[in-house]
């Protein structure tokens, strides 16, 4: 008897055993390659969505729809964020009155090295920063916009990223609530903590041009920033109204001008 239990015990022990195991494999083939969920990867140690997916609110990847980045998710306190604050300013972007054009520019002065601009670079002479003149027109993710620009190359350029919140910045023009040094207080050398944000980031009124520059290609839409806030969210603007906002990266899809710093080459 005691001999038949023990058989028994081995044999429930071994059916367990066997169990677990199954359930693992059925684990790791449901969460793909790289450990991670369908439609998503690995990027820098944590899962992101793939390029076309972005994180719905039970945390799966699901496709992005034609109509993702034409709404702001609310976030951080955003009581409206659909809305978009018409200030009655109606200024409008100008032309371009410092940096350098493209194409293979030497930009270089006295004893500086070379500096060459490929062709579709704008190069900021006064911040040292080059810009992609036309970005990629696919709405990412903001971990899948981080993934984008780093992995870009133009020319024999291959050192590119997302810009900060400032950096990104620094392209708006003509409306003076969020113009780089403007009344908005959200720079990545003073706060860039939801609570700094005040109703002057919400930017000035729509008009039938962007808040950039005219020699700027691409959609007129919202742009990522690399800077998060104090919580989970990435800072963005919409270049429509100059509005400076912020949202979770698995939520919002936007687009994604990257920028290289020369003066750190």
């Amino acid at each position: 008897m005691k001999a038949h239990t023990f058989f028994n015990h081995l044999t429930l022990t071994g059916l367990a055993v066997a169990a677990v195991a199954m359930l693992m494999l059925a684990v790791m083939a449901a969460c793909g390659s790289g450990g991670c969920p369908p439609n998503s990867h690995d990027y820098n140690g944590r899962c992101v969505c793939d390029i076309g997916f972005k994180q719905d609110v039970y945390g799966d990847c699901v496709p992005v729809t034609s109509t993702d980045g034409d709404e702001e998710p609310a976030l951080d306190g955003d009581e409206n964020p659909g809305e978009e604050s018409d200030t009655g300013d109606d200024e409008t972007a100008e032309d371009a009155d410092n940096g350098e054009g493209t194409g293979d520019v030497d930009n270089s002065e006295g004893g500086e090295s070379d500096i060459v601009v490929p062709e579709g670079v704008y190069y900021d002479t006064g911040r040292g920063l080059m810009w992609q003149i036309t970005p990629d027109p696919t709405y990412y993710a903001q971990y899948n916009a981080e993934e984008h620009c780093a992995n870009l190359t133009i020319g024999d350029l291959d050192d590119w990223y997302l810009p900060d919140i400032s950096q990104l910045r620094s392209l708006l023009v003509g409306c003076d609530k969020t113009d780089l040094g403007g009344q908005c207080n959200i720079d990545v050398a003073g706060c860039t903590e939801s609570s700094c944000r005040s109703g002057n980031c919400d930017g000035c009124s729509r008009t039938d041009t962007c808040y950039w520059h005219t020699f700027w290609q691409g959609e007129c839409s919202y742009f990522w920033s690399s800077t998060p806030n104090e919580g989970s969210g990435y800072w963005y603007i919409n270049f429509e109204n100059g509005r400076l906002n912020v949202t979770l990266p698995n939520v919002g899809t936007y687009l994604a001008r990257c920028v290289r710093d020369v003066t750190e080459r």
